[in-house]
Parts: C-alpha cells; structure tokens; sequence
C-alpha cells in the first residue's frame, strides 16, 4: 500500500496540501532534532530541547492523520507523492543515511513516546558517517530496537510493527563469502609477512601537530558554519510560525555559543542571515516579524553578549571588524554592553568603532541610551558625552541639558561646553543659564562665556547688570557677573564701568559699594589700556568709598596669595 492510499477517502487538493505543509514542518524539527543530535555530546540540553519539540509536533500530527509516512529515494524524501524536502546525494545527510543501507520508507505511528524518538534518530545519527569497523548496520540496530510504532521498509523485504520479517532479506548490504567449498584461495600467492612498524616512526612532529589541529579546526568549523546554513535555509524552506521560533530558539543559542568561542564570522552569519530572511519575506509573513525582533532583543541583551567583555581586549583588528559588523545588526539594547566596553580602556580605534555602532543601534531605539546616561556612574556617563554630540542636533541638546543636573560638577561642565562649543543654541539662551536654580551650573556657564572676547556676551551682560534688579543674598553672583563681562568684553564696556566706578551716587550705600568692587574687578579682567588707566585714576581718587574699594580688594588679594 503506497502513502497515497492511506489518504481518507472524500478528501480534496486542498486536505493534500495541509497535510503536505504540516508534514514538511514535522520533517523539518527531524531534521534539527537529528542535526543537533551529531553537533553535541549526549545530554546537552539543545539536543534534548530539539527532540522534545520535534515529538510535540509530531505527535500534534499523528492525532490528526494517525500515521506519517516518510519514502526514501536517492537524495530526497517524499510523501504523498510530493516532494518534502532534497539534499546532495553525499554522506551526513538523512535522505543518503536511510538510503544506503536499504531503508525505503519508514512510517510513524499514533502513540509513539518520545523514548522511540530519542532511540531512533541516536541510532540513525550513529549511522551517518560510516566509520573503517562499523558496529552492525542500521537496518539491524532499528530491527534489534523493536520500536513499537515505527514500521520500515528494507529494499526487499517489510519489518513490521512486531518486529516480523516478511519476504526475504536478500538485499542486506553484508558482503556473503560465495566460494564454494574446497575452492577457496585457489591460485592465489603465498602470504607473504611484512616487516614489522616502528612505533617510532608513528609520533607525529610538533609541526605535524599543529598541521593536524588546523585541520581538525578547519573540519570542525566548516561542519558547524554549514549547520548555520542548514538552519537558516530551514527558515526559508518551513514558513511556519511553530518552525520558526524552534529554529530561532537554537540560533539564540549558537550566537552566544559562537561568541564566546571566538568564532564571530558564524555570529555574523546568524545575525545577518535573519535579517535578511526577514525582510525579504516580511509582507509575506508579518507574524515572523515579531519573533525575529524577540531574538534580536535577546541576542542583544548583557547575558548574551557577555563573553565579549571577557575577549574584547585581547581580539585582534579582523576580528574587531566582524565584531562591528554584528553589532550593526542587533537591537539597541546592545548599546549597555557596548557602552561597558566603551568605558574599559579600549584603544582608540576600538573606543570608535564602538562610538559608531553605539549611534547606528540609538537610531533604532534611544531608550537604553536614556537609561545610561540617567543612572550610570561618572566614568561610564563621560565616556557617553562624545558619542551624544554626534547624535542629531536636537537629541544631542536634549540629552546635554539632561546632563546639566547631574549631581557631577564634571558631566555638567563638559555638557555645557559641548553645547556651546558646537552652537546647539543660541548664545542668548545659553546666556539665561546664568540664573539657573543650580550655583554650579551658573559658574560653569559663566566659565564658558568668560572663555574669550565675544561682543555678543558682552553685550548680553552690560543689559543684564543695567537692568536687572538683584537681592542682597546674590551679591556674590553679581560679582561673578562683572568678572565674566571683564574677560569676554572689550572697550564698549569703559563707559558703563567709568560710570559706576566714579559715578552712580544716587545708588543706596550697599549697592553702589558692591558695583564699584565690580567695576573694578571687571577693569583688572579686562586687562587693556583704556581699563589701566581709569583703574589708575580711581586709584588717585581722594573718595573715601573708593579708597575703601581698593583696600579691601587689595586685602583679599594678599589672602588669597597667603593661602596658596
């Protein structure tokens, strides 16, 4: 009886094709199952994982359909008389395994327990690649097994469910002796006995050694980035959603895996063969959109990319390339690892290429960021503030103003000279700043203004002290003031000193002293010609309240020096 046959009667095209899309899928988490199975020692738990989902899917389908047949042919399985799935004719491939040792269809059957499972595909996996003395061959290891509801078909003859064999057993692939009697070794040559071997001459050199590990490395390597491409050609192949999260499940992972064993060429694959898939199937299938992204987030995480922290200083410049490639393609939850390796004393060509991804993975998602710059230490926040002026102009004012109350007097001076410096603002505003609620943030701003002669500023500031009323308790920020006008003003501010200075009686007697000490502070930080000689002439001046002004600035002065 063919596959065919078994198909209820009074079903349609349309009942074939589910049955043909489920079964691919059920082939598919076989496929995996068995493939993990030959990657990794027993026990491990994605072996483990891979055979429990692949009996979960296939016993959902035995409760629907009772039995899956699965035929073998040369380099390809059928059922139902359609193709599910083709591979090279080579071995290490299920379709070539089964095929080779005379196996032509098997068949599962409703009931089967996951304990048949694992036996089974240890046994076909113990059979993929034949070794120089095989222990027995397939046929009799699934004949020795018993298996209660999986029947096989061998070449000529049927296995069934009771282990009963029908017809011949002919076609065993075991090589007979078919000399007859009395006839054997008839014309050969005498034996002759070969010279004993030097054990000696077996020891491998060191550079013989080492020859032997590169190819063991190389086989390994080429097996492990062939099974990357297994899975992700799966991907492309089963289009089902329960197919693709398995498989992505195992690709979350391998890419730690591959990671930590420094072999990021495969990390890049993963990352970069998803992203690929998935935008080019992403109308056709949106709900894989979702789970793609999940994988991305987790991939992105600190526990998966964690072994990068422990090799980050010691990988070489190739590596560091494909390492920036990877990060390109992640979720910007990868900017907190990033931002670790950032403040770890990397070189200077490491600190930019993570400087590069860093702004390429905000573009996807700021929050991270955010979250850095609102909790991190000092020393991980500085190393943030010259990757935030990169950003765009006005993200990278709005994360610098937020910088501006950090406890840090540093973080909020580099911020405010970064927004300065680049012109985030307009002087005007950065000049309103002066009256910010913060004392440190109102001399760090007037640091800034003071840093050179600038008309715009002093002008800002000649207004400011002109027209503003102050309190008595801001007596010390209205000598800052004037200090600041002195260093970025020039002769346009002489008039307005000269007239408080020598003039200005009308002012109450605490105010005009204090102006008057400004003006004065304000000549000496001026420092030209035109600021000498009025400070000369105030100096001369036979004014009780100057002559007071000078005394006790000159006190001051000599104390400040006695105390450096």
């Amino acid at each position: 009886m063919s596959a065919q046959d078994k198909i209820p009667l009074g079903t349609g095209k349309f009942f074939q094709e589910d049955v043909l899309k489920e079964t691919k899928k059920v082939y598919a988490g076989m496929l995996l199952a068995s493939k993990n199975l030959s990657l990794y020692p027993p026990g491990h738990s994605i072996p483990v994982k891979s055979i429990k989902q692949f009996h979960q899917t296939l016993e959902a389908y035995l409760q629907k359909y009772e039995y899956l047949r699965l035929e073998i042919e040369r380099n390809r399985i059928v059922s139902l008389d359609e193709e599910i799935s083709s591979e090279p004719h080579e071995e290490g491939t299920l379709p070539f395994t089964l095929f080779r040792d005379g196996i032509r269809w098997i068949e599962f059957n409703q009931g089967i327990d996951l304990e048949e499972i694992k036996s089974f595909l240890t046994i076909v996996n113990q059979h993929m690649i034949l070794s120089s003395e095989p222990e027995g061959d397939i046929v009799t290891n699934i004949w020795e097994a018993q298996f209660s509801h999986i029947q096989y078909d061998v070449a000529d003859f049927f296995v069934n469910a009771d282990g009963e064999m029908k017809d011949s057993i002919s076609s065993f692939k075991a090589e007979l002796d078919l000399t007859e009697p009395g006839e054997k070794n008839l014309g050969e040559k005498p034996y002759d006995r070969q010279p004993e071997i030097d054990p000696v001459a077996l020891i491998l050199s060191e550079q013989e050694q080492e020859q032997l590990q590169e190819m063991i490395h190389f086989e390994e390597e080429a097996d492990f980035s062939s099974y990357v491409n297994a899975l992700l050609d799966i991907l492309l192949l089963y289009r089902d959603e329960e197919s693709f999260r398995t498989i992505l499940e195992v690709l979350s992972e391998e890419f730690t895996g591959t990671l930590a064993r420094e072999e990021f060429d495969i990390s890049l694959k993963i990352v970069w063969g998803l992203r690929k898939i998935v935008e080019q199937y992403r109308k056709q299938m949106p709900w894989a959109v979702p789970i793609a992204e999940n994988f991305f987030q987790k991939a992105s995480d600190v526990d998966s990319l964690s072994p990068i922290l422990q090799t980050w200083n010691h990988i070489n410049a190739e590596q560091t390339d494909i390492l920036e490639q990877i990060f390109k393609y992640l979720d910007g939850q990868a900017i907190r690892t990033l931002a670790l390796l950032l403040a770890d004393g990397a070189s200077q060509r490491k600190k930019q290429i993570l400087s590069d991804s860093i702004i390429v993975l905000a573009g996807k998602n700021m929050r991270p960021l955010e979250d850095l710059l609102d909790h991190s230490d000092e020393k991980l926040v500085d190393n943030l503030i010259p990757i935030i002026v990169q950003l765009e102009k006005e993200k990278s004012l709005h994360y610098l103003m937020k910088l501006l109350h950090r406890d840090s007097s540093l973080i909020r001076e580099k911020a405010i000279r970064e927004i300065m410096d680049r012109g985030l603002v307009p002087l005007r505003e950065v000049f309103e700043w002066i009256d910010d609620p913060d004392e440190v943030v109102r001399r760090l701003v007037m640091r800034q203004l003071g840093k050179k002669r600038d008309s715009v500023i002093e002008a800002l500031f000649l207004a400011y002290l002109g027209n503003t009323t102050f309190q008595k308790d801001q007596a010390d920020h209205v000598m800052v003031c004037f200090k600041t006008l002195g260093r970025c003003g020039s002769l346009r501010s002489i008039p307005y000193l000269r007239e408080i200075l020598l003039n200005r009686k009308w002012l109450p007697g605490f105010w005009r002293a204090l102006y008057r000490r400004g003006a004065v502070v304000a000549l000496e930080a001026l420092s030209i010609p035109e600021s000498e000689q009025l400070l000369d002439k105030a100096r001369r001046s036979l004014h009780p309240s100057l002559r007071i002004v000078f005394r006790d600035l000159s006190r001051e002065n000599q104390k400040k020096k006695g105390d450096r």
